[in-house]
């Protein structure tokens, strides 16, 4: 009994021993293997700043990164890639993606025997942008010329604030529309379409 007893404490003194050197020696860790991102290292900054203008233009975040991402992609980028470079949902990316896609700021693109959708900034996009400005721009004067007669005693102050803003938006039309039509007279960037790297 006495020699049982001799080994189960010579057993507790090497397990002490054991874990002393675990505390002092703790196994080093593994390094966690690179997450795939098509975002070039210190560009993670400026999509955040790009989703900030976006939301205060009344889209989600979300549209505004993933923007920011396509604006900094020299190719065009499968909706797996976006999502892995975002960290969001694939879900949320295709959502987000036909929404800018709606609106002109992206475009969608396929690739040969590929069956992903792909999607990346327009290199018309200086003309679409200035054309939806000038679009609302025209909407709203047309909305402030639209406004009912007035009887003759009706506020000075509102029929001064509508010749005000309709002077306004004139001026501004005008100045748009010239700077499109100088635009368009340039010659326009044709873009290369690449073949995507697999994801």
């Amino acid at each position: 009994m006495r020699r049982v007893s001799t080994k189960i404490q010579s057993c507790l003194n090497i397990l002490n021993e054991v874990n002393l050197a675990t505390a002092f020696f703790p196994e080093p860790s593994l390094p966690k293997p690179p997450s795939e991102s098509v975002l070039a290292p210190g560009a993670a900054d400026y999509v955040e700043r790009v989703a900030l203008f976006f939301e205060d233009e009344g889209f989600s975040r979300t549209a505004g990164r993933l923007f920011g991402c396509l604006l900094l992609s020299p190719a065009p980028r499968s909706l797996d890639q976006l999502a892995r470079a975002l960290q969001a949902s694939k879900a949320s990316v295709s959502t987000e993606s036909r929404l800018l896609e709606r609106r002109g700021i992206v475009e969608r693109v396929r690739r040969p025997a590929d069956r992903r959708i792909y999607y990346q900034v327009p290199a018309d996009l200086p003309a679409r942008t200035m054309e939806l400005r000038l679009d609302r721009m025209r909407r709203f004067s047309g909305l402030i010329r639209a406004v009912p007669a007035r009887p003759r005693r009706a506020s000075t102050v509102v029929d001064a604030r509508f010749r005000d803003i309709d002077a306004a938006y004139t001026l501004m039309i005008a100045a748009l529309a010239g700077a499109l039509a100088e635009w368009r007279r340039r010659p326009v960037r044709r873009r290369i379409a690449r073949r995507a790297s697999p994801s």
